[in-house]
C-alpha cells in the first residue's frame, strides 16, 4: 500500500470552501473531489507535485442527488453489458455509499459523517497481481484514498447542515429517536447539544436560529421571527401527569435552551411547524470556547 502525501490550504468564508490542495506523493490521484459533509465539487486528475484549486459551495441541506451520484456518476443499469469502465464506476459507487450509509435508518448518500473537509480520491492500480496457468485473468483494481483536510474558518460564517453536529446527551422519556431527518421523542425530555466542526480560535454568535422543519430538504429560511425566552423553564413534572394544562394542539414539544450567563434553562415561547425563529441575545447561548449550545 502506498501513502499519499498531500498539502492543503482551505479557507471556509462566506459559504465557500477554498483554497489549494497540492499532490506530494509519487501516485497520480484520479478523480479527486473534495467533500465536507453533503457537499461536494469535483476536480480533474491530480498528478504528482501538481497543486489544484478549490471552491466548494456549501449546501444550506441535504438535497438532490446522493454523494455517489455526484462524485461517481450514475449507477450502472445493465451490469451484464457493463465494460471495465463501468464495473470500475460500480466498485466506486458503492464503495461511497458505504462511506455514507447510515445504519439507524439503513440509508446511503446523505453526507460524509467528518469532522473536517475530505479529500477523496482514486487509484486503480491492482494491489497485487493475480496470474492463472493457462489464461489471463481480469483484474480490476479500485483503491480509495480518504484524506483529512485542515480548514480555517473566517469572518462572517452561516453554520449550516455541513458544518453542524448534534447529539442527545440527556433523555428522561421512554421513547427517544435519532436519524439523519428527525428526532422522535415520546412523553417526557431529552436534551440535544448542537455544535460546529471543530476549528481553531473562538466563536462570537450573532445569530441563532431555530425551529421545526421537515428534515434535511427543508432548511431553515433567512426570514425569522424574532423571540425571546418566556423565562425559567418550569419543572417537567408538572406535565408528566395527564392531562397537561399548557398541552400546546399541534402536538410539537416544548423548546428551552440552557442560558451560560444566568446557568439555568429558558422556556421559549411555543414554536410554530416551519418558521424560522431568531433567538434575542445569541451569545448567552452559545459557548464560544466550544462552539455549542443545549
Amino acid at each position: 500500500m502506498n501513502l499519499v502525501w498531500h498539502r492543503a490550504d482551505l479557507r471556509l468564508a462566506d459559504g465557500f470552501l477554498t483554497g489549494r490542495i497540492t499532490n506530494r506523493s509519487e501516485i497520480r490521484l484520479l478523480a479527486p473531489a473534495v467533500v465536507l459533509g453533503a457537499s461536494a465539487v469535483t476536480l480533474p486528475d491530480l498528478p504528482p507535485g501538481q497543486t489544484t484549486t478549490v471552491r466548494l459551495p456549501l449546501s444550506r441541506g441535504i438535497v438532490g442527488a446522493s454523494l455517489a451520484d455526484r462524485i461517481v456518476g450514475a449507477y450502472p443499469v445493465d451490469p451484464p453489458r457493463m465494460d471495465d469502465a463501468a464495473r470500475e464506476r460500480t466498485v466506486r459507487y458503492q464503495v461511497v455509499n458505504q462511506l455514507t450509509y447510515d445504519p439507524l435508518s439503513g440509508f446511503s448518500g446523505l453526507g460524509l459523517p467528518s469532522e473536517s473537509p475530505v479529500l477523496l480520491a482514486w487509484d486503480r492500480r491492482p494491489l497485487a497481481e493475480i496470474a492463472v496457468a493457462g489464461t489471463t485473468p481480469r483484474q480490476l483494481g479500485t483503491t480509495l484514498y480518504y484524506l483529512t483536510l485542515p480548514v480555517r474558518i473566517e469572518g462572517q460564517v452561516v453554520f449550516g447542515a455541513d458544518l453542524l453536529r448534534s447529539a442527545i446527551v440527556a433523555n428522561e422519556s421512554a421513547f427517544i429517536g435519532k436519524d439523519p431527518w428527525s428526532y422522535n421523542l415520546g412523553q417526557g425530555s431529552m436534551t440535544v447539544a448542537y455544535r460546529t466542526i471543530p476549528f481553531t480560535g473562538r466563536l462570537t454568535a450573532s445569530r441563532l436560529v431555530v425551529g421545526f422543519n421537515l428534515g434535511p430538504d427543508f432548511p431553515l429560511r433567512d426570514a425569522a421571527v424574532e423571540v425571546e425566552p418566556l423565562g425559567p423553564a418550569q419543572p417537567i413534572e408538572l406535565c408528566l401527569e395527564p392531562p397537561c394544562p399548557n398541552l400546546a394542539p399541534d402536538g410539537l414539544p416544548e423548546v428551552e435552551v440552557f442560558d451560560l450567563v444566568r446557568g439555568e434553562w429558558m422556556a421559549l415561547p411555543h414554536l410554530d411547524g416551519g418558521r424560522a425563529f431568531a433567538i434575542r441575545d445569541p451569545a448567552r447561548y452559545v459557548d464560544p470556547a466550544s462552539a455549542t449550545v443545549l
